[in-house]
């Protein structure tokens, strides 16, 4: 019994032996792999026999045989490996084209694995991987470089490595000696498998370096499919454990999570080089902030070049920007422990700023999905400080300047200095603006509009009061020289010249900005800005205009006497107008010497209206005496040489229109009975706020008018006006004379009533500054 016990368990061993045998048989080896052309001759000595099948559709065939409720999912493997086939001999063509073919790896049997057959098939298979492997290693050398061996490589170990599982699962139920001498054949393969899963994790790191080559399409493109082919094969081996086969004896695929793997290697990659960057530079905090500045670069090509070639499930634009973000803040977090100075906390405000501008405006992503902030909700904070920080020193350089140029403007010990287009100015406004220029050109580097609308706000609220300042000294020291006369004007003038010369140059400073800014601000920024710097140049031209009417002030302090003496007997006997117009020449010259354009232009329009108003204040004088006609003739006489004085530096028609006020008085001057109704009506319609009760003032001083006629052309005067409506139109020269009573009238201040109206012409002639006859500011330098 025994006996035969023991014959049938052998005959049961030598069938299951043979059906072992005959399994194995079935499952055996076909690689197809090119080798370099230096390997040639080699490969021909490699025989082939010619009765082994293709592994691929022996593999394929044995996995579908398991069960048809299958055939579905094994379709796709095959389709899959056939892409991966195809896909090789596409894009691998110039690599494929230069090696010979290996066909068939003879079937390793585990019934045979000590024979000589076995080790022959064992060593071709080794001389195979190690072709791969050589393939491999060239490209290894140019790890940055192209390389069109990749998809084949991997698409011929992928045909080894299931070779391998099938082969083991078949011999699952041999022995522990024979299962481990296969494992030792396969040993090498193994070792590949490794080296080639190092090598793909290498070209994962550099990503970015790759897609600046140019090999996104290339290898990146390879990498993506290899990861997409594993992760279908960890998928198929995930269902095979989860089904209903019994395979739970057999060896399976090692799930190998390249997905996974891929990220992890790519994000340890990113914190690599945020570290490298971090030790290099760590001793600096703003060159450290400013070689952060890669990562927009990186970001950008990472949208453009790289996210197009991996799924749309991969998110790999996101896992980058989320990956980037955590370094960055991790570099922030060390800047600010280090207790950064005031530059760099401007310098980190303001990159800040630009990256979350950045990442909304380039890679869609809001400043609030992104966490941590990265300066951790302190911006604010740090944006008031520094506002509080540029205050206080704005303010200190303004008092410092100021007290210096206050000194010399009140002292005037010597001249101003002349520039090299020979014209004076204050040594303290060019530092000032140089200063504030600084400060603003500091934070417009931080691209934090918010910052640079705080810090423009500061300075132009100490540029304010600077101009406050100044038009009060002007003031100051007018009364000072009218309290004083025996002090020379000539010190002042020139230090009043400089003064407004500087406001000029603030103006042009502030019209850059305001260029500057209206072409490179975010439309919600712009208005608040432009409104504070508009403001502030209209203040620097106020004072500019201050200064200019000083100068007249002081002129016409000097010409009070010979203005009296028009038109009384004294004018009859000389020439009072000559001395006028010589006055006028000599302080006009020195003006005309010194003087920006833009600022002469002004003063002689002002001179020119100042001349009006004084020559018709002088018509109603006390001591006038209007002797006819002779008067007439002598009164244009001195018009004409006045229009010769201004014709020099006026255009012949703005120079009539100001005179005409003149010339039609004159007109008016000579009427008579008979037709003072139709020269008041040409008077009124031209000068509709011109007083009656001036024009009465004037005819009563002529000496050819008795008490009776007065009365008649009174009378005519009267019922004339009393036709006309009340005027309500443009206000005239005449707005600035008051009557006080029939016998006398009185002009207001002269400078004061006349500004708002010399501001409003201010304002319009930056609006027409191309009109050839008026020059503008902006040219102040020609």
């Amino acid at each position: 019994m025994e006996s035969t016990n023991e014959n049938n368990n052998e005959n049961s061993k030598g069938v299951r032996k043979l059906k072992l045998k005959k399994m194995l048989k079935d499952s055996y080896t076909l690689l197809k792999v090119d080798v370099t052309m230096k390997n040639i001759e080699k490969m021909k000595d490699v025989r082939i026999k010619p009765k082994l099948k293709s592994y691929l559709d022996v593999s394929l065939e044995k996995l579908s045989g398991s069960s048809t409720k299958h055939n579905k999912q094994n379709i796709t493997i095959k389709e899959n490996m056939q892409t991966i086939n195809n896909s090789c001999l596409e894009e691998q063509q110039p690599t494929i084209n230069r090696l010979p073919n290996f066909n068939k790896v003879p079937q390793i049997n585990h019934n045979d694995v000590g024979t000589k057959e076995t080790f022959e098939q064992v060593q071709e298979m080794h001389q195979l991987i190690n072709q791969l492997q050589e393939i491999l290693e060239q490209d290894e050398k140019n790890l940055f470089g192209p390389t069109n061996n990749l998809l084949f490589i991997h698409n011929h170990l992928s045909k080894l490595e299931l070779s391998r599982d099938n082969t083991m699962q078949e011999a699952s139920n041999a022995s522990q000696i024979v299962i481990d001498k296969l494992q030792s054949y396969f040993n090498r393969l193994d070792e590949f498998s490794h080296y080639f899963t190092n090598y793909l994790w290498k070209l994962s790191k550099i990503l970015i370096p790759l897609a600046k080559n140019g090999h996104a399409s290339t290898i990146i493109s390879s990498i993506v499919k290899i990861i997409e082919f594993e992760e279908d094969a960890d998928e198929r081996a995930e269902y095979q454990r989860d089904s209903n086969l019994e395979i739970t004896k057999k060896r399976l695929r090692v799930i190998k999570s390249y997905r996974t793997n891929f990220l992890i290697q790519l994000d340890n990659s990113i914190v690599n080089l945020f570290e490298e960057k971090f030790q290099k530079y760590r001793d600096s905090s703003t060159q450290l902030l400013n070689k952060l500045d890669f990562i927009f670069d990186d970001l950008i090509l990472v949208k453009d070049e790289i996210n197009p070639f991996f799924p749309s499930n991969y998110n790999i634009i996101l896992f980058f920007i989320l990956a980037y973000h955590r370094n960055v803040y991790k570099f922030i977090k060390e800047i600010l422990k280090n207790d950064p100075d005031t530059k760099t906390n401007l310098s980190l405000i303001g990159w800040v700023r630009r990256y979350y501008t950045f990442m909304e405006k380039k890679m869609y992503i809001n400043e609030n999905l992104m966490e941590p902030n990265l300066l951790g909700g302190q911006e604010q904070s740090m944006i008031d400080d520094y506002l509080d920080l540029i205050r206080n020193k704005v303010q200190e350089w303004k008092t410092n300047l100021m007290e210096s140029n206050i000194k010399e403007f009140t002292q005037r010990q010597k001249r101003p200095e002349l520039d090299s287009k020979n014209l004076v100015g204050l040594p303290g406004a060019p530092i000032f603006i140089s200063m504030i220029r600084q400060q603003i050109d500091l934070v417009i580097e931080s691209e934090n509009y918010q910052l640079l609308t705080g810090v423009i706000n500061v300075c132009c609220v100490i540029m304010l009061e600077v101009q406050e300042i100044w038009i009060n000294l002007l003031k100051s020291e007018l009364q000072r020289h009218l309290d004083n006369q025996e002090e020379c004007e000539d010190e002042l003038i020139i230090y009043i010249i400089a003064l407004a010369n500087d406001q000029l140059g603030f103006a042009d400073f502030i019209d850059i900005l305001l260029k500057q800014f209206t072409s490179s601000l975010p439309e919600e920024f712009i208005k608040n800005i432009t409104n504070m710097l508009n403001n502030t140049m209209d203040g620097f031209l106020n004072v500019a205009t201050s200064a200019i009417n000083t100068i007249l002030d002081i002129i016409f302090n000097d010409l009070k006497k010979p203005f009296r003496e028009l038109h009384t007997a004294k004018w009859y006997k000389g020439n009072i107008m000559a001395v006028i117009v010589l006055t006028l020449e000599d302080y006009t010259e020195e003006c005309h010497s010194y003087l920006k354009p833009y600022n002469f232009y002004n003063l002689i329009i002002d001179m020119l209206n100042r001349f009006v108003i004084a020559y018709i204040e002088s018509m109603r004088n006390k001591a006038v005496k209007f002797r006819m006609p002779h008067c007439i003739d002598k009164m244009r006489q001195d018009i004409h040489s006045i229009s010769e004085f201004f014709g020099q530096y006026i255009g012949t028609q703005e120079l009539n229109s100001q005179l005409d006020v003149i010339n039609k008085l004159h007109d008016f001057l000579g009427t008579t009975i008979e037709l003072v109704y139709l020269d008041y009506y040409s008077l009124r319609r031209a000068y509709g706020d011109v007083p009656r009760k001036y024009l009465k003032i004037i005819l009563s001083k002529r000496d050819d008018l008795d008490i009776i006629k007065m009365k008649r052309i009174n009378k005519i005067l009267k019922a004339k006006a009393a036709e006309v409506r009340e005027y309500n139109g443009k206000q005239t020269v005449f707005s600035k004379i008051i009557i006080k009573d029939p016998e006398g009238t009185e002009l207001k201040d002269l400078q004061e009533p006349f500004q708002p109206f010399h501001n409003m012409r201010l304002r319009s002639l930056r609006r027409k500054k191309k009109k050839k006859t008026r020059p503008s500011f902006h040219d102040q330098n020609s």
